[in-house]
């Protein structure tokens, strides 16, 4: 990880935490059939696969020129590929994607955005085999007083709404600050309207490789 100071609002990623590293997966709605009699694969849309996605999340999905790319995108492009279709990749909100509105509703026929595997999305939707293992990381301003997990309670910490990085806030007594996006919750930390953020260790690297 390349990190370097800044003169004003300086980031540096605390030790990683103690917490369970997170699966993360594909998935497809438990609510439709994927297949029709002869076995083909059905689409939402006839010669598209139609992906919903959450930008922007570095590495996994973000946007470029108008295009969504990104680790999610090239696994979306080869899926189609192998089906012989094109794929479209549309942004959703993550809490649509955690609830599976997306797909129950048939806006999507997967969902792809470094989606993490938990019982209860496993209740609402089917999970590919896990592809990426990552972990929750916290990341504070340089000469934070916050050194653990146990120094966050009562104080405001960003979280990305309906990721395992609110959830793990939550449960360590923070006044989590939801963010609709990763890229919003990034900036109120540099501008010290939260004091840190909760978030996956892949995605804080990334934030910092790009504006350590």
């Amino acid at each position: 990880m390349n990190t370097a100071i800044l003169k004003k609002a300086s980031l540096k990623p605390l030790a990683l935490l103690a917490v369970l590293p997170l699966a993360l997966t594909g998935c497809v709605s438990t609510a439709n059939e994927n297949s029709d009699a002869n076995g083909e694969v059905s689409l939402v849309k006839s010669g598209t696969l139609s992906v919903c996605t959450n930008t922007p999340y570095k590495p996994f999905e973000y946007e470029e020129n108008g295009t969504i790319v990104g680790l999610d995108a090239d696994i979306a492009n080869a899926i189609a590929s192998d089906l012989g279709v094109k794929a479209q990749l549309t942004s959703i909100s993550f809490e649509g994607l955690d609830s599976g509105t997306g797909l129950a509703t048939g806006q999507c026929d997967i969902a792809l955005a470094g989606i993490g595997v938990t019982d209860e999305r496993k209740s609402k939707m089917e999970f590919t085999t896990v592809y990426f293992d990552d972990n929750l990381a916290i990341l504070v301003p340089k000469g934070s007083s916050i050194t653990s997990a146990a120094d966050l309670k009562g104080v405001a910490v960003g979280a990305q709404q309906a990721t395992s990085g609110e959830t793990y806030a939550k449960e360590n007594g923070a006044e989590v600050i939801q963010y609709e996006d990763t890229s919003l919750m990034f900036s109120a930390l540099k501008t010290g309207q939260i004091k840190a953020v909760a978030a996956n260790l892949s995605v804080v690297s990334e934030a910092l490789t790009n504006d350590p």
